[in-house]
């Protein structure tokens, strides 16, 4: 089924009364879960360049562990001024506004990390952000970096900030020792660390009690990898995959003083393309990606790739500049919810429980 049919379809099971995700379905299958899009939830106003760039250009989103949703920040650069923060919960299937939109400037050409009001600025966020379940009484989301909504300067700053998801609102951090078009980042929170990976290829990390980073090593990076980065709280590691350095993709060995960093070769999924699906079970030593609608669990010592059976609904094409953190697992319901444009279902795949 195309993408026009499909979409029609869904929209006729919500004018039936049925709705996409209400019973629970089988192992091993697809299904659409959301009642609505991104493209359904109303702003205050309307920001400059196009609302669809929220997740076409080169962004992604957090998986919020505490109040099980996901939250979709995105943007930048010439594509769309707008910084709101929405939101979506697999309880109830909707999509809402988070943290609405702040008035932007006109675009310049190296844009500023800040808009008037204090709030960062919109940006490509590619896996630049993280959730940060230690921070205030609900967890943060951290961003780091990005391109800035700028005229076409990269607007490339090493700034670095925190959404508190209690209160709803921003504080800048401390800036990153540099910063990087194509941010990358993720945290530990067993240790409390958060980590990103610079331009120059640094990885530092940011400790939240004295608002410091440190470099813990370095290595030759690429420019413009497109990665998605996470932290696997069962090994212990960081995993990368992506284009240019993270093809072959690497993983991180930040148990160690000086953290190693080597190639980790992953067999069957096509890893080598913008912000593959990436994420990490806390519960065993695996990850798992999407390719082409086919969901594989990755061995995360061996790196060796096993295709789970397919079934249910199709869901759309990935989107070619990145899914980056818009593909997540539900660890509660052993969902993995893939998400790829503004008017576009959330789609889950049911892991055996």
């Amino acid at each position: 089924m195309d993408r026009r049919a499909f979409l029609g379809a869904f929209a006729g099971s919500l004018l039936s009364g049925s709705l996409p995700g209400s019973a629970q379905p089988a192992g091993n299958t697809w299904s659409v879960i959301s009642t609505n899009t991104v493209q359904d939830v109303k702003l205050p106003f309307q920001p400059a360049g196009n609302r669809a760039n929220i997740m076409l250009a080169w962004s992604g989103a957090i998986w919020d562990g505490t109040a099980r949703r996901m939250l979709v920040f995105g943007g930048g650069h010439h594509d769309y001024s707008g910084n709101e923060v929405c939101a979506f919960s697999p309880d109830n299937g909707q999509w809402t506004l988070f943290v609405p939109p702040s008035p932007a400037p006109a675009a310049i050409t190296a844009g500023p990390a800040a808009y008037p009001d204090g709030t960062p600025a919109s940006r490509h966020t590619y896996s630049g952000i993280t959730f940060v379940p230690w921070h205030g009484s609900a967890g943060g989301m951290f961003v780091y970096s990005g391109s800035a909504w700028s005229l076409g300067g990269w607007g490339q700053e090493p700034d670095t900030w925190m959404l508190d998801l209690g209160m709803k609102k921003w504080t800048r951090l401390a800036n990153a020792p540099a910063g990087y078009v194509a941010a990358m980042a993720t945290c530990d929170p067993s240790t409390r660390t958060i980590w990103i990976v610079t331009n120059d290829g640094r990885l530092c990390r940011y400790d939240s009690a004295s608002n410091k980073w440190t470099v813990a090593t370095s290595f030759q990076n690429g420019s413009d990898a497109g990665a998605t980065f996470v932290y696997h709280p069962v090994t212990k590691r960081l995993y990368a995959a992506g284009l240019t350095t993270f093809t072959p993709p690497k993983v991180f060995d930040v148990t160690k003083r000086t953290p190693s960093v080597s190639d980790f070769r992953m067999t069957g999924p096509n890893m080598s393309k913008n912000g593959p699906v990436l994420v990490a079970d806390p519960t065993a030593a695996v990850l798992y990606t999407v390719d082409r609608g086919v969901v594989w669990q990755i061995d995360a010592h061996s790196g060796r790739g096993v295709a789970l059976a397919p079934g249910g609904v199709t869901p759309t094409a990935e989107n070619e500049q990145g899914t980056y953190g818009r593909g997540q697992l539900d660890s509660q319901t052993r969902k993995l919810l893939l998400v790829n444009r503004i008017d576009e279902p959330v789609f889950a795949y049911q892991l055996p429980v």
